[in-house]
C-alpha cells in the first residue's frame, strides 16, 4: 500500500536533494491546504532515500517497482520539463 510515503523516478539536471526538497515542500503545503490535520504537523523524515540510476536497465527496474512492485499497479503520469 502507498499510504505513508512516495516513490518517484525523476530525470533532471539538478541535484536530487533539491528535487526531494521541492516534492516535500509542495506536498506538505497542499496537505496543509486540504486541512486533513493540524497545519503544524511534522510530515516525513528530515531527509529521504535517493538512488542514482546510471544505467537504463536500472531506471526501467525502478519505474517497474514504483508502478507495479508495491501492490496494485498505480496510475502513471509523465511530465515534460517544468
Amino acid at each position: 500500500m502507498r499510504t505513508d510515503h512516495v516513490h518517484a523516478v525523476v530525470d533532471a539536471e539538478v541535484r536530487p536533494d533539491k528535487i526531494m526538497h521541492a516534492f516535500k515542500s509542495y506536498s506538505g503545503r497542499n496537505l496543509n491546504r486540504l486541512g486533513i490535520d493540524k497545519p503544524a504537523r511534522k510530515r516525513g523524515a528530515r531527509h529521504g532515500s535517493m538512488r542514482w540510476l546510471w544505467r537504463d536497465e536500472d531506471v526501467q527496474n525502478a519505474i517497474h517497482y514504483v508502478v507495479s512492485g508495491q501492490g496494485e499497479p498505480m496510475e502513471v503520469h509523465w511530465a515534460e520539463s517544468v
